[in-house]
């Protein structure tokens, strides 16, 4: 496979209800080389659970970076 000519970021903070359809909207896209970039900013919902994630079928580039939530 070709490197990723597209990159797709993906914001989320405590997004966990809604992250199911948006991977499947970037997933459904007939063009499909691209890479995953998914940030999560510190949510406290579990949404950004890896496995859960690779579950959804995203692409086989994929990035996941969290951090702490400051107060």
């Amino acid at each position: 496979m070709a490197p990723p000519v597209i990159s797709i970021i993906l914001p989320t903070y405590n997004d966990k209800a809604y992250l199911p359809a948006a991977l499947e909207s970037i997933t459904s896209q007939s063009y499909g080389n691209f890479e995953l970039i998914i940030i999560d900013d510190g949510s406290s919902d579990g949404g950004c659970n890896l496995s859960r994630i690779r579950e959804q079928g995203p692409p086989s580039t994929l990035f996941l970076t969290t951090q702490p939530r400051r107060k």
